[in-house]
């Protein structure tokens, strides 16, 4: 506990992917044939980091514990192994202490530790009800195509994979393929999707805001306009980008014989949604993604690097972060002084943590291709598409995952730890930043050309 809380929780990360990999690579957690450790290393991480990126097929190579492994570690990852530590402690009747808070505090990216034990179990209270309710609906649509027996465990299996954005699923190399018709699989997990990328912060607000009108009796709606701005951003981003998604993949692949052409229109729709919503952070597909156009394949890159929003289970460079830099610029292009939405001022250190965020995103993405260009013998598309899911925890792929070298699966392993611990933690993990007081000193201003 001496070293900072970045260096913890990147540590605590790590630590659950090694003892997962070492569980993976038992023989327990196959069917017939082993698999090669750096493979259980790869799919650990993938599990933990709730990415859904695969070297070998989850549904046939694994055996019951196998797949039992996987789902815990989405479950940890997707809810953030700190949340677990908490209820463990909890569980033992033990007291919750500063150095736990203050860790916990990291995690949710928060400024206070006050109500964070609180919300925790609230946090892992709207989980379970949420995946519950998932996987009650999702019976409907297994338990006649597979059974009672293994279609509830796949209801409960992709609930978890659903809300926690993972992407992992127990069909096939196919994936929800054979289900691309079905409204209420498709709608089921487009709302689990949602619900767990839109972060726990905002369901918290809207929780109380909602809690609040009720019991008073107001009108809702109205009710909505007290959310904080954050949440505002956020809900409307979200709805935003699902919007824009949705229009543009139905527009390019409608005319595409080898998509949706042949599909009639509420099919169309229904397809062109899900993958909107999927892109961001979830990582399934019911159309293969190698037979879209060009055009697609990029504003699905696009879609996947902001992914979702902060204290959830999405990775990318946030929706608050794309938002806040927008508003930022149209306000200086309206020659405001200070950076104003909804009547609120944005302080000027997000915009900066914003600015850095998405510098830095961007650089990792552009990195991280040129290695894997390096190291794979596949087009620029292919690597950017393949490195974009994985520091976005995505999972989406082109069809490379598979084929991919000892080198390749590894900066594939460091992109997903980084997408999903945080770039500020894996930065000041990493960075022996000590302050200097530098904030103490004021220094002369000096005007520069820009642009």
């Amino acid at each position: 506990m001496r070293k900072s809380p970045a260096k913890v929780l990147l540590l605590g990360y790590i630590s659950i992917i090694l003892f997962g990999s070492f569980l993976l690579y038992l023989p327990i957690s196959h069917t017939n044939i082993g698999i090669k450790y750096i493979d259980a290393l790869f799919t650990a991480t993938s599990a933990m980091c709730v990415t859904g990126l695969t070297v070998v097929s989850t549904a046939s190579r694994f055996s019951f514990f196998g797949k039992l492994v996987v789902i815990t570690l989405i479950q940890i990852g997707g809810l953030g192994f700190m949340t677990f530590v908490s209820l463990f402690l909890m569980f033992l009747g033990k007291k919750i202490k500063l150095k736990e808070r203050i860790l916990i505090q990291e995690s949710f990216n928060q400024y206070t530790s006050q109500g964070l034990v609180k919300m925790t179990k609230r946090i892992f209270s709207f989980a379970f009800i949420m995946e519950s309710v998932g996987a009650f609906f999702l019976a409907f649509q297994f338990i006649p195509k597979y059974g009672i027996g293994k279609g509830i465990a796949f209801s409960i299996f992709h609930a978890i994979s659903a809300f926690c954005n993972a992407g992992f699923d127990l069909i096939g190399d196919s994936s929800l393929a054979p289900f691309r018709g079905s409204y209420l699989l498709n709608l089921t997990l487009m709302v689990l999707i949602v619900l767990g990328g839109i972060g726990f912060y905002v369901i918290k607000d809207l929780y109380e805001t909602i809690q609040n009108s009720l019991f008073h009796r107001k009108n809702i709606f109205s009710s909505l306009k007290r959310l904080n701005l954050h949440s505002k951003i956020v809900m409307i981003t979200t709805a935003v980008l699902i919007l824009i998604g949705t229009i543009l993949i139905f527009v390019i692949e409608s005319y595409n014989p080898n998509t949706m052409a042949s599909l009639p229109i509420p099919e169309r729709i229904l397809a062109s949604l899900f993958h909107s919503i999927s892109a961001r952070t979830a990582g399934f597909f019911t159309i293969p993604l190698s037979h879209f156009t060009n055009s697609s394949k990029f504003v699905i890159i696009l879609l996947m690097t902001i992914g979702g929003s902060p204290v959830g289970t999405a990775g990318g460079i946030k929706t608050i972060t794309l938002a806040v830099l927008l508003i930022t610029i149209f306000s200086i292009l309206d020659g405001d002084e200070k950076t104003v939405v909804f009547g609120k001022t944005i302080p000027l250190d997000s915009i900066k943590k914003a600015l850095a965020v998405f510098f830095l995103g961007i650089s990792v993405i552009i990195f991280g291709t040129m290695l894997l260009n390096i190291s794979e013998n596949c087009s620029f598309m292919e690597a950017l598409f393949e490195v974009t899911s994985a520091f976005s925890t995505t999972g989406l792929s082109l069809g490379i995952t598979a084929s991919l070298t000892v080198v390749g699966k590894l900066i594939l392993i460091c992109l997903m730890v980084v997408g999903r611990a945080g770039l500020f933690t894996v930065a000041l993990s990493l960075l022996s930043y000590q302050n200097r007081g530098n904030n103490l000193i004021t220094y002369p201003e000096e005007k520069i050309i820009i642009g």
